[in-house]
């Protein structure tokens, strides 16, 4: 019959191998240990024995008192220690009367030189019978190590100085800009009073020509938010597709627009409405603004006249033995015979621009 491998904890009753150690459900020692602790002797019942007839012989010769050794009585340095039988087995350390290593940085002095010196109080507070300081004894100064700024170099001074001035010339030319543009748009231009152009007969090309259309159409598909509802051909190009010649007769036109002065003669006369400045829509950079105050610039005599819807315009025009001027007769006196893109050539000039 082999044995059995398995047995029960007796501290939880649980089953485990026997040849566990622990219980593995608790932690419960379950068989005792191969090996021992280092600094302890292993216990035998021999051992045991012997240690018992050694205690109950040294309490018989000592009259029943304790075994125990005597403690190493304690020394003071430069004394003996006194004869004792009981205290052999703790022999005294002998007393080291002197050290013969050195704190680093600090010097020796023997007994003679401590016997010399004097203390500072005396070499202050001399004694009144007059008697001076020994010679012997100096102060020695203590060095005192302070920490200087460190001073910067000739080519760190170059950097900054050289920093700070393109600094200061940046400043100096942003703020002269920002004053020629205040002081240009502070200048308010002055319009002549409009002249009689003679616009002889014949005949103009009304429209673009197929390359200005070409350029039209390619600018608004790359660039407009909708190109398939914005970019069609007949309503971005209307009136100016397709191109075809046109011949007028000759007609008279103004060389500029009418001023507010111009305006304000047909009002004194009675025969124009007065401006409505108040209830007139603005148009800004920023588009139209309902209801915005006119600028008081727009109201000046010499800026052409705002405000004045195509009813009233019609009306001032009859009253000057006119008439507003047709498309074909606007487009031929703007184009001319060559009928360039803009008035004075097919390239864009800003400064040309009113």
């Amino acid at each position: 019959m082999s044995e059995p491998k398995t047995t029960t904890c007796p501290e939880c009753e649980a089953v485990q191998p026997k040849t566990a150690p622990f219980c593995e459900n608790c932690g419960f020692r379950m068989s005792s240990p191969k090996t021992m602790r280092e600094p302890m002797m292993a216990l035998t019942p021999e051992r045991v024995a012997a240690l018992q007839a050694a205690s109950s012989e040294d309490g018989s010769g000592s009259g029943g008192e304790s075994s125990r050794r005597p403690r190493r009585k304690m020394v003071a340095p430069g004394e003996k220690a006194p004869a004792d039988n009981s205290s052999e087995d703790f022999p005294t350390a002998p007393v080291r009367e002197s050290s013969h290593t050195l704190v680093e940085g600090l010097r020796a002095v023997s007994k003679e030189q401590v016997g010399q010196q004097k203390s500072p109080s005396a070499k202050e507070h001399p004694s009144s019978h007059g008697e001076a300081a020994s010679p012997s004894v100096q102060s020695t100064p203590r060095a005192t190590t302070r920490m200087a700024a460190p001073r910067p170099s000739g080519q760190l001074r170059l950097v900054v100085g050289s920093t700070l001035l393109g600094c200061l010339l940046i400043v100096g030319g942003l703020s002269w800009l920002h004053l020629q543009r205040q002081a240009e748009a502070q200048e308010t231009p002055s319009f002549e009073a409009p002249r009689i152009v003679e616009i002889e007969e014949g005949h103009f090309r009304r429209g673009l020509a197929d390359s200005a259309q070409g350029f039209i159409m390619l600018f608004c598909q790359r660039y407009h938010d909708n190109p398939g509802d914005s970019c069609d051909r007949d309503q971005l190009l209307a009136g100016e597709y397709p191109e075809q010649t046109v011949s007028m007769p000759a007609y008279r036109i103004d060389s500029g627009p009418v001023r507010n002065m111009d305006y304000d003669q047909c009002v004194d006369a009675g025969a124009c409405e007065p401006v409505d400045f108040a209830g007139c829509d603005v148009w800004t950079p920023r588009g139209l603004q309902l209801g915005a105050r006119v600028p008081q610039v727009l109201r000046q005599d010499d800026r052409p006249v705002v405000c004045v819807d195509r009813d009233r315009a019609q009306t001032y025009c009859k009253w000057r033995d006119g008439d507003l001027p047709s498309h074909n007769q606007w487009e031929k006196a703007a184009r001319g015979r060559d009928a360039p893109i803009y008035p004075w050539g097919d390239y864009w000039e800003p400064d040309y621009a009113n």
